[in-house]
């Protein structure tokens, strides 16, 4: 994809992977959320030739250097995951009723 021709060159690398969705066509949707967003499951499987991957929604925004994040060690589990601030609220005030 052309547009991310931009980027080469930059210390910046872009790889399209081309993926089926018949693996998850039977996942009902939730909300806005869709049997696509089951494929960040399968990165290990996509891109098995790294040790870790970071798997950022397309409405976060970066604001420092994320490079820490790959000296935590998470061998003994699949991933290291955190919720949404906004169900971290729902799951307080919960608690608080």
């Amino acid at each position: 994809m052309e547009i991310f021709d931009q980027f080469r060159g930059k210390g910046i690398d872009v790889h399209i992977i081309k993926v089926t969705s018949n693996k998850f066509k039977d996942i009902q949707n939730f909300g806005h959320v869709n049997s696509t967003a089951c494929f960040k499951f399968d990165l290990p499987d996509l891109i098995p030739d790294q040790d870790k991957i970071l798997y950022l929604d397309s409405d976060v925004l970066i604001q420092k250097d994320l490079s820490d994040l790959f000296t935590i060690s998470i061998d003994d589990y699949y991933a290291g995951v955190t919720l949404p601030r906004n169900m971290y609220q729902v799951q307080i005030e919960s608690l608080l009723l």
